[in-house]
């Protein structure tokens, strides 16, 4: 076995265990942000359709971000083509 031959596969080994590092690490991020959102729905402080009003907002201004800097240069902040709105009323439950 070669030398270049033995370093691209320590090489390969190493990726692999970056990515489980990431992929851990994502997990962990993921559980604490679920356990963030959920505390928050049960103490009154956000509801479900809050969050997912927030969520469909972000991904639509991410949206308009990439079509915005594949079309133009200009340095204006990209707009959403419709802003949901959120009403709901939420009112602390006693702890």
């Amino acid at each position: 076995m070669s030398t270049n031959r033995m370093h691209s596969h320590l090489d390969e080994i190493a990726w692999i265990g970056k990515l489980a590092d990431l992929q851990d690490h994502q997990y962990r991020c993921t559980l604490l942000l679920t356990a963030m959102l959920e505390l928050m729905q049960e103490k009154g402080l956000l509801s479900m359709q809050e969050i997912a009003d927030k969520a469909r907002l972000l991904e639509q201004l991410d949206a308009a971000e990439w079509s915005h800097s594949d079309t133009s240069a200009s340095a204006s902040a990209p707009t959403p083509t419709s802003t949901p709105t959120t009403t709901t009323t939420t009112t602390a439950k006693p702890t």
